[in-house]
């Protein structure tokens, strides 16, 4: 039995991602990714955890953190100490400052769901921002306490599961522009998202869009092995379109190696900077089940061919559910697509994938995960 892991994460339609500013001049960028929690810079905001406050005890609220921020901000004098007394703040006082930090803290424990992702840049372009996906559900509160900063008063934090990073000086034009601006959070335009998507999940699919990106691990890639990736690319698109439409065949690998499959040809996009990566993104199940195919052909060989026939190879998918229909149907084209080959037409495709594995370190975000 051998099991592999397609690793590939299946995002809902509605799926967001925001970028996050660590605090006023990126003073809380440490506490955030050492406690793995996103914090508001508004202490004392104290609203019980797992409960969502109305518009009036919030922005009483907001106008007690105010206070207290600018307090611990100026001399520290105890004589002028902001009461902690909820009751003293007014709903109706603050204006347009109290409406945009109550917005915020709707942002935060509101409008960022479970799984979305979050990027925390630093300040310095030197350094890298952290990716990240939400860990818990709306208005669940982790209360952090930053002494350097506000003694002992609590800031209001949401749980965060850390995935990856990436250099600050390589995060896109629209978003360093964007950080120039004051704001403490804000969603990324969907035209930016999927360079995200590439770095913290390698595989995955979004609505009727589909990504897979290969990392290429040694500095020597050359036009020779160019064209053979792309082969292999072309030999799984013509045969994952033929186990999906009716009347047409599986094709060998030299048959299949320059044939035009229309919709079915995954854009390939290309970034081998030694080290680098190579990232197919379709419209349709390609580029998952060339993943799949391409980790067979390297790791497992002609030998893949018995074993799918035999059923004892097994698809997973370590990040979405047992059930998940996306990942069920890359396991059936992948198989039937080792299945219905004729016996000398895998282990030319096996030797193709092998030789560019072999020279450029070529990997595959799916991975075995079991052999039995």
């Amino acid at each position: 039995m051998i099991e592999i892991d397609l690793n590939a994460r299946v995002l809902p339609e509605e799926h967001n991602v925001f970028v996050v500013r660590p605090g006023n001049s990126y003073g809380l960028f440490a506490e955030i990714t050492q406690q793995n929690v996103l914090l508001l810079e508004l202490p004392a905001l104290g609203f019980e955890s797992g409960t969502r406050p109305d518009d009036d005890d919030l922005r009483r609220r907001v106008n007690r953190s105010r206070a207290l921020r600018g307090w611990y901000g100026g001399t520290l004098d105890e004589k002028i100490k902001p009461n902690l007394d909820l009751a003293t703040y007014s709903a109706t006082e603050g204006g347009p400052s109290t409406a945009q930090l109550a917005a915020l803290v709707r942002t935060f424990f509101e409008r960022m769901k479970p799984g979305d992702l979050v990027v925390v840049p630093p300040k310095s372009y030197m350094e890298d921002a952290w990716i990240g996906e939400i860990a818990s559900e709306s208005y669940v509160v982790e209360p952090v306490k930053v002494a350097r900063l506000y003694g002992d008063e609590i800031l209001s934090g949401r749980a965060v599961r850390w995935i990856t990073r990436i250099a600050k000086r390589d995060l896109p034009y629209e978003i360093l522009d964007a950080l120039q601006k004051p704001s403490a959070a804000f969603l990324v335009e969907r035209s930016l998202r999927s360079r995200f998507y590439k770095v913290a999940y390698g595989n995955y699919s979004i609505s009727d869009f589909y990504s897979a990106k290969f990392e290429v691990t040694e500095a020597d890639f050359d036009t020779v092995d160019d064209v053979l990736l792309q082969a292999f690319f072309n030999f799984v698109a013509a045969n994952t379109k033929a186990v999906q439409e009716p009347g047409q065949h599986v094709l060998s690998f030299g048959a299949a190696a320059f044939k035009d499959s229309g919709d079915f040809i995954p854009k390939l996009q290309t970034n081998v900077n030694s080290p680098g990566d190579i990232s197919l993104v379709s419209k349709v199940i390609t580029p998952l089940v060339a993943s799949v195919l391409f980790l067979l052909a390297v790791d497992v060989g002609p030998s893949a061919k018995a074993e799918a026939e035999k059923g004892t190879l097994v698809l997973r998918n370590s990040k979405a559910a047992e059930n998940d229909p996306c990942t069920a149907k890359v396991f059936e084209s992948s198989m039937q697509i080792l299945k219905l080959l004729n016996l000398d037409d895998w282990p030319e495709a096996c030797q193709r994938a092998q030789e560019v594995a072999k020279k450029t370190g070529l990997k595959s975000p799916a991975r075995v995960e079991k052999r039995q």
